[in-house]
């Protein structure tokens, strides 16, 4: 294989500054030493600084490794960047200063913020990226302290583990980590301590802290105001979540009032706790607070729709809802007047009216009971037992030894629509949050959306697929959840009566007087890579889509050629490789740009021979039918981390044997492994 890529350059290496800091606690006007600088009337925190250091912060606002910044973010894409630093990282911002608007920053490796006070703020999600466009290769470490406003995000793409915390943070604007789900998924842990989220201050109005991933979450000393589902865990990791939520407040939370409808109604609660089939969740609660004072017009007080506590998911069972069953959710809980409801599916209808009230029970619970886990009816309430004068030994009982775990079998699942739109459509639904979409023409040519995969990876975007003239209902649904939309190839391709039906999106267009030239213009939209895959555009459409995870993964453009010569000019840097055999891509293209020839006897043989450059040990893979190209280039940002198989009823398939498999698109014929 060629130099290493960047993306695996950045993750190799261990991030980060030895720098020793000392804690200091200043209250109200002082100034910090050899800073220069006022803390103004903000109330007295701790604040970090590099020691030994006089930072002249002038009109900046952040500091990492000898550098000013004018902006959090900027400091974080510079740390991100920093291939040469070693060990954790750390920034510091200047004491209650506002160090600007961010959106999806990178982090890769082990990081420390220390806020001092700051606030990002203005529009953005204010987000950490974890885990999503970049993946980890190790364990890594996030901690946040006083730093008001920030956020994290991310879907879990590695088996490894992510430890988040954040201390004194305020204001928060969420902690969301969803996407795909399978055994080898990583934890993730997350901590917050004396932080606070609130929709009047910038929080996000329907949900404050998210995770689908086995791991524990602890919420220790922290409020939430006006949030429909403040912590809100649904376990589909087939491991365990441990939830304690100590010292908490809850206001007027899980009231159901983030949408004009009453969609949300449904699963809203301050704190809503779910387990899908084979998952556990453990959920422990101490001296928690739940506050309502907001009335309706005929002064009653709103409280929450489903209880306090909502344990299990009352939802009615529709067709696009992957798993049906669902696992374990227990309760323990002391000192805490709650109402505790717990739910089974179909206890609403699927228009939000309940429907089945047997599905359904609350029961009430006062701080002086004691509730405790229950793995089979979820939890039992007693009064508290009266402390006898002297201790009492429990009994001692014999230890059973526990059976030996057999073997995991490999999962298998399925992304299957009624025709190649709906399976693209259900692709986007299992990427989770995207707030940029690509268009593809799913009629004609792939070559224009082949050029699109990387792009895809980069932005982070799902590919939808639509008619020249039309979008089909649910691409259209998916289409207008996105801010941004890219429409790949001219109007002979997608017209402008489809860009109609996207108003009020910003909409970029990218297409060339040939497909030659809207692969070069994608390109050079993605901009710095230092990978490329030289391709037949005409002939090579096979052989090309077995690169298009690699291409999302690594945003690496796939560059169109005749098969015999190319425009395009080679750059230095850049690694390239030549996809196809000497029939489909020349030998003198090979020679212009110094690349490695991946080929094989046939698409299904090539494609093996890219799965053992990019994929080689992998224990997924995503496969479809060799002859149906256009479900492979779709799936191609969510399978960028494990790659696209091809197969046919004569293929030798022996590479899925003992792997987990995601069967994309429909097959009329059984895959042999032998």
């Amino acid at each position: 294989m060629k130099k290493q890529k960047l993306v695996a350059a950045l993750m190799s290496i261990a991030l980060g500054t030895s720098t020793v800091f000392s804690t200091v606690a200043f209250a109200e006007g002082t100034v910090l030493p050899n800073s220069g600088v006022e803390m103004g009337t903000a109330e007295s925190s701790n604040v970090v600084l590099p020691s030994g250091l006089k930072l002249n912060w002038g009109d900046n606002t952040v500091y990492y490794n000898g550098n000013y910044f004018t902006s959090l973010e900027l400091a974080l894409k510079n740390a991100y960047t920093d291939i040469a630093a070693t060990g954790a990282k750390e920034i510091y911002c200047k004491p209650n200063s506002n160090v600007g608007t961010m959106t999806h920053e990178n982090i890769s490796g082990d990081l420390t913020i220390y806020g001092n006070g700051a606030s990002v703020i203005g529009k953005g999600e204010h987000d950490l990226n974890i885990d999503n466009g970049v993946p980890s290769n190790k364990d890594i470490t996030i901690t946040v302290k006083d730093l008001n406003g920030i956020a994290a995000w991310g879907g879990r793409s590695t088996g490894h583990t992510i430890n988040l915390n954040f201390e004194n943070c305020k204001n928060m604007h969420k902690i969301l980590f969803r996407g795909n789900v399978n055994k080898s998924t990583g934890a993730i842990n997350i901590n917050v301590k004396n932080c606070s989220f609130d929709s009047d201050k910038g929080g996000h109005k329907d949900t404050s802290i998210h995770s689908l991933y086995k791991g524990s979450i602890n919420v220790i000393d922290t409020t939430f105001n006006k949030i429909d589902v403040a912590i809100n865990l649904n376990n589909k990791s087939e491991g365990k979540q441990i939830i304690t939520v100590e010292n908490c407040e809850f206001i007027n939370c899980g009231l159901g009032t983030e949408t004009d409808t009453s969609t949300n109604k449904t699963y809203a609660a301050p704190i809503r706790i779910v387990a899908q089939d084979g998952a556990t969740s453990n959920l422990i609660v101490n001296d928690a607070t739940f506050i309502y004072n907001t009335t309706d017009s005929k002064g009653n007080i709103i409280k929450s729709c489903n209880g306090d506590i909502l344990l299990g998911d009352g939802r009615a069972f529709e067709k696009d809802e992957e798993i049906k069953n669902q696992g374990t959710t227990t309760l323990s809980m002391s000192d805490t007047n709650a109402d505790v409801m717990v739910q089974e599916r179909e206890y609403y209808d699927s228009n939000g009216n309940v429907a089945n009230p047997n599905n359904g029970a609350t029961t009430p619970v006062s701080n002086n009971q004691v509730v405790k886990p229950d793995s089979k009816n979820h939890f039992t309430v007693t009064d508290k037992p009266v402390v006898p004068d002297k201790p009492v030994n429990p009994p001692v009982y014999p230890s059973i030894p526990s059976e030996p775990e057999k073997p995991e079998e490999p999962i298998k699942t399925e992304i299957i629509g009624s025709n190649r739109y709906e399976t693209a459509v259900k692709i986007a639904d299992e990427m989770g949050y995207y707030d940029t979409a690509i268009l593809v023409n799913g009629d004609k040519s792939l070559s224009d959306g082949l050029s699109a995969s990387s792009l895809a990876g980069k932005e982070k975007a799902p590919i939808l697929l639509v008619k020249q003239n039309t979008i089909p209902r649910e691409t259209l649904t998916r289409a207008l959840k996105a801010k941004k939309v890219y429409i790949i190839g001219g109007t002979s391709a997608i017209s402008k009566d489809v860009e109609k039906q996207l108003s009020g999106k910003e909409i970029v267009r990218i297409d060339g007087k040939n497909r030659v030239e809207t692969s070069e213009k994608v390109a050079k939209l993605v901009g710095n890579y230092d990978e490329a895959f030289i391709v037949n555009g005409n002939t090579g459409e096979a052989d090309a889509i077995s690169v298009a995870s690699v291409a999302a993964k690594n945003h690496a453009p796939i560059l169109l050629t005749n098969g015999k010569s190319s425009t395009h000019s080679k750059k230095s840097g850049v690694d390239y490789y030549v996809v196809g055999g000497n029939a489909v891509v020349s030998d003198s293209l090979v020679s212009k740009f110094d690349a490695e020839r991946i080929s094989g006897s046939d698409r299904y043989e090539t494609n093996r021979a890219v799965i053992e450059e990019f994929y080689p040990n992998e224990n997924k893979y995503y496969y479809t039918k060799g002859d149906l190209l256009v479900d492979a280039l779709a799936v191609s940002p969510l399978s960028k981390d494990n790659g696209v198989v091809l197969v046919s009823p004569k293929s030798d398939n022996s590479i899925l044997k003992d792997k987990d498999l995601v069967q994309v698109g429909g097959m009329d014929f059984e895959i042999n492994l032998k």
